[in-house]
């Protein structure tokens, strides 16, 4: 979901809490609703969680996307490190396998950093330098003389690298459904309009309770906009960082490349 669309559903809680106050003060709804037709207290908790409920499933939700985000791109560091210790073990016949996975992390940390932090460009423009480390990993395996058990074990890193940058990027693409947020919104105004509805001839009291729990909503939905990356800084920031260390410890780790 895009930062525009999420401003407008925040914008459109806001709006419906204000008509709901005003509705339910108008005096044709006062006279229905008052006395013994009056609408009692308990209910907003019905209203209330449901809504809460609802919203704990959505946090979950986010909540898992974000660790699995972090988990992957944790998994990739962790893979690219090793591949570069295996190749300083075997020596020069893997100076191009090194060069290979130094273009790879220089690609992600540069051209894929500016693509996951703007949108602009296109979509996973670091791919031709990571199928390029396919390529050799795959040319150093058949023409290398290492030990065959090292061999393949490079290989099966490069592999692992693959798949985790896939991943991570699938991760980071995620955002919660559109549909997810309307139906947690939908549920904010009925309780907006919950609330509206028990404190009938209490104006002081309602506009008091419509502004807390609507500044409630607000506060978590930013929160939870937050952490599905919709707004606020930029996920890649500590993504990037990692895989920036590993590109560095190349070029001052006796490799023989640097920027």
């Amino acid at each position: 979901m895009k930062a525009e669309t999420f401003s407008y559903i925040v914008a459109g809680i806001v709006l419906m809490g204000i008509l709901s106050e005003l509705i339910c003060y108008s005096q044709p709804v006062r006279a229905a609703l008052s006395g013994t037709n009056a609408v009692v207290p308990p209910f907003i908790a019905v209203v209330a969680v449901i809504f809460a409920l609802f919203a704990a499933a959505n946090a979950s939700d986010i909540w898992g996307r974000a660790r699995a985000l972090r988990l992957t791109t944790e998994h990739e560091v962790t893979t690219a490190r090793s591949i570069v210790k295996f190749t300083e073990n075997v020596g020069n016949e893997a100076n191009l396998l090194r060069r290979a996975i130094y273009d790879y992390l220089d690609a992600a940390t540069t051209i894929e950093r500016s693509w996951m932090e703007t949108g602009e460009g296109i979509v996973q423009p670091a791919q031709g330098a990571a199928d390029a480390l396919i390529q050799e990993a795959t040319t150093f395996a058949t023409t290398s003389n290492a030990v065959p058990s090292l061999k393949a074990l490079i290989v099966t890193r490069v592999d692992e690298l693959r798949n985790a940058r896939s991943e991570r990027l699938t991760r980071f693409i995620e955002t919660g459904s559109i549909m997810h947020w309307l139906g947690l919104a939908t549920l904010a105004v009925i309780t907006q309009i919950s609330i509206s509805l028990v404190h009938i001839g209490k104006p002081a009291a309602s506009w008091t309770a419509q502004l807390t729990f609507t500044a409630s909503v607000i506060v978590a939905f930013l929160y939870l906009a937050v952490e599905d990356g919709i707004i606020g800084p930029s996920r890649t920031i500590g993504m990037m960082d990692s895989l920036e260390g590993v590109l560095n410890s190349m070029s001052y780790g006796g490799v023989g490349f640097g920027r």
